[in-house]
């Protein structure tokens, strides 16, 4: 009897074991598996953010691989196979079901703004597409129209393809209709998100065609180092140095440029110059540029002044401390960057800097420097046109006093 009873015993004991053993194996191979099972899921994002639409990342929800708005869903749905089984899960007709050990992953619905597509912004007209000929959006259209029909699932109308050939053959039929045209009627009359896929694969084929964009075009320290020697020349000639300007150390004759000091070196920039010392802070940061009456390539200085916070170690409102150093002006990294480069050691502001200049930053610039120009040559004039009947009393008056 004694050796039935260990005999029993044993035998609990040894299957207790075993299910012990397969629990840790099994939670041993769950977290051996996560790598690859993660790169099998950053497989799936990566591909799939090449295609506009509805993404599916399976994190949490329900697996729907047919909600993908792409011809590589059913690549995606095998790589999720794959890591769904790294993980010990399994797939079935009515779904999946996740592993045991560790319970994280299930299935999430991610609209395809979350992986940097907006469905909306893309279905809104006013693109590249309106530098396009119509001629080219139609015949693209054809060419796409072919593989719309074959891959209908690609959408979510099925009807979708023949839309869009309703839409080519009314566009073919008006002469005078014109690529934005065409791009309304595809956001009028299809649905959104099947909207934003067409005008995506149209924006693609888009590219191939445009030119080559031409470097001279971004020339803009060329263009403005021309401009200021131009307006140096004619604060020369109109006297403005002398008339408004004023002398400085280190600078000799020169003019204050109040609206181009707006412009020139945004305050953004102007504040990443300052490197705050113990127990300080930046507060901010002002620009003042001047135009030297000196020869040179660019004649325009800055004159950064950047205010810090300076705190007490017993407590109480902050001081202000303010520093200032001279910046040059040279070109960028490219021609359409400038950089300013500091004249004077100064251990709380940083040598240099430099951003980019997009159109919008050029004009501002340029039309800040002509008005600054523009209002010391009118306040001249005014004050001459002023003057003059004054001058003539004075002469007049003094003409008598010697005549007499």
């Amino acid at each position: 009897m004694v050796r039935v009873l260990v005999l029993y015993h044993a035998l609990r004991l040894t299957t207790v074991l075993r299910k012990v053993s397969y629990l840790i194996f099994g939670v041993a191979k769950s977290i051996c598996s996560l790598p690859l099972a993660f790169a099998a899921l950053k497989n799936l994002v990566v591909s799939q953010k090449a295609n506009v639409g509805s993404v599916t990342v399976f994190t949490r929800g329900n697996h729907h691989p047919h909600a993908l708005n792409s011809t590589l869903a059913q690549a995606v749905h095998e790589q999720f196979v794959v890591a769904l089984r790294l993980l010990g899960g399994k797939l079935g007709t009515d779904g999946w079901s996740a592993p045991v050990y560790p319970r994280f992953i299930r299935p999430k619905f991610i609209p395809a703004s979350a992986c940097g597509f907006d469905t909306e912004s893309a279905s809104k007209i006013g693109s590249m597409l309106e530098h396009v000929s119509p001629e080219l959006v139609l015949n693209a259209l054809r060419f796409l129209l072919e593989g719309y029909k074959v891959a209908r699932d690609r959408f979510k109308d099925s009807k979708t393809p023949d839309r869009v050939e309703d839409i080519v053959t009314r566009a073919e039929s008006s002469p005078g209709t014109d690529a934005k045209q065409i791009e309304q009627s595809i956001a009028q009359t299809l649905n959104p998100d099947d909207a934003a896929i067409v005008r995506s694969d149209l924006e693609l084929l888009s590219l191939f065609v445009f030119p080559v964009p031409s470097l001279d075009a971004f020339d803009y320290w060329g263009k403005l180092t021309k401009l200021v020697a131009s307006l140096r020349d004619y604060a020369r000639r109109n006297r403005l140095f002398e008339l408004r300007g004023e002398e400085r150390s280190g600078l000799g004759q020169m003019l204050w440029l109040f609206k181009t000091s707006k412009s020139i070196l945004p305050k953004e920039f102007a504040r990443e110059l300052g490197i705050p010392g113990n127990m300080q802070t930046v507060k901010s940061a002002e620009c003042g540029a001047l135009l030297q009456n000196a020869d040179g390539e660019f004649p325009i200085k800055v004159i950064v002044a950047v205010h810090f916070n300076q705190y007490s170690s017993m407590g109480g409102e902050p001081g202000v401390r303010t520093v200032e150093a001279r910046y040059g002006v040279v070109a960028g990294q490219q021609r359409h960057w400038l950089r300013f480069n500091r004249e004077a050691f100064e251990y709380q502001l940083r040598e240099n800097t430099e951003y980019r200049l997009d159109a919008e930053d050029l004009i501002e610039i340029v039309e800040s420097l002509r008005d600054d120009i523009k209002q010391y040559a009118k306040e001249v004039q005014a004050d001459e046109r002023k003057i003059e009947p004054l001058f003539s009393a004075i002469e007049t008056f003094a003409g008598k006093r010697i005549n007499g």
